[in-house]
C-alpha cells in the first residue's frame, strides 16, 4: 500500500512531525526491510525510519567531531581526518555453527542504519563522505543466503557515498593517507564493559606505525549525539513506546465490567 492511501486508511493512529521532518520519516505496509526508497523498517505495520535520517546523524556527529578539534586541538581544515567505525560480530552458539540472532551495534546502527554483520564505516570529517565496508562473501553463500546482494545495492539501500569490501579497508586507508583517525573505543558507564576500536588501522600498509590514532573525541560525540535530538528522531523513537503500550491499554479496557452487571 503507497504512503499516501496508507496515511488516508489510518489517519486516526498516525501522528506526523512537523513539515520540515515529515520527508525524512515515512510509513510503509512491505514485509521487507528494503523496497527501494532506503527505508528501515521490520515488517507489516510497523514504523518506517528514512535513510536520510542516519546521514542526518552522521552530519550531526561530524560537526560534534570539528567543534571539539577547534576547541582542544591543534586542527586545520587541511587536515585529513576520518571516523572508522566497526559494527557487530556475527557469533555461533558455543562450538556449534548455529549462528545467534544478530543485534547490531547501537552507535553503528545510529550513524549508518546498517543491518548486517561484520560491516564497517569510514567517514570523512570534513566533508562527512561516507563509505561503507561489507564482508565479501563465497558465492557458497547464495545455497542458504539466496542472491548475495552487489555493492551497488548496499549503496541504494544504506544511501552511502561508496561500499567496498571489508578486505579491502586497509588498503583503502592507505590510499587515502590521512593525518588522523578517529576510533571508537571506550566504556559503557552503565556496564562497565568496553568497546574495542577496529583493529584495521593497525594493517594500513607502510603507515601503521605513524598513522595518529584517536579514541576519546569520537566515544564523546558519539555518547552525547543522540541526546540532542530533532523532532525526526524523537517521532521514532515515541513509534515503540506508543506500540507496545497499546496492547496494555486494549487489555485493561475488556477487563472492564459492562454497566448493568
Amino acid at each position: 500500500m503507497h504512503t499516501k492511501k496508507l496515511q488516508e486508511s489510518r489517519a486516526g493512529e498516525l501522528r506526523y512531525p512537523i513539515d520540515r521532518d515529515r520527508e525524512l520519516i515515512e510509513v510503509g505496509r512491505m514485509a521487507a526491510t528494503f523496497d527501494g526508497k532506503n527505508l528501515y523498517y521490520r515488517g507489516p505495520g510497523t514504523f518506517a525510519v528514512a535513510q536520510r535520517l542516519h546521514q542526518a546523524n552522521r552530519e550531526k556527529a561530524m560537526r560534534h567531531v570539528k567543534q571539539k578539534l577547534v576547541d582542544g586541538e591543534k586542527s586545520s581544515q587541511q587536515d585529513l581526518e576520518y571516523c572508522l567505525l566497526q559494527g557487530g560480530k556475527d557469533t555461533c552458539r558455543h562450538n556449534t555453527d548455529h549462528e545467534d540472532l544478530f543485534r547490531q551495534e547501537s552507535f553503528f546502527h545510529y550513524l549508518f542504519g546498517v543491518e548486517e554483520p561484520d560491516c564497517s564505516g569510514l567517514i570523512e570529517v570534513e566533508t562527512c563522505r561516507t563509505t561503507l565496508f561489507v564482508p565479501r562473501l563465497p558465492q557458497e553463500f547464495a545455497v542458504w543466503l539466496g542472491t548475495i546482494p552487489s555493492l551497488e545495492t548496499f549503496k541504494q539501500k544504506y544511501g552511502v557515498d561508496e561500499v567496498m569490501y571489508s578486505d579491502d579497508l586497509a588498503a583503502e586507508l592507505g590510499r587515502l593517507k590521512p593525518q588522523r583517525v578517529h576510533l571508537l573505543e571506550g566504556t559503557n558507564t552503565d556496564s562497565g564493559l568496553t568497546m574495542k576500536a577496529d583493529t584495521t588501522v593497525s594493517q594500513v600498509p607502510n603507515q601503521a606505525p605513524t598513522l595518529p590514532r584517536h579514541q576519546h573525541q569520537l566515544v564523546n560525540t558519539q555518547t552525547h549525539c543522540p541526546y540532542r535530538s530533532g523532532s525526526a528522531t524523537l517521532a521514532a523513537s515515541r513509534s515503540p513506546r506508543t506500540c507496545s503500550t497499546r496492547p496494555c491499554a486494549t487489555a485493561g479496557a475488556r477487563r472492564l465490567p459492562r454497566r448493568g452487571r
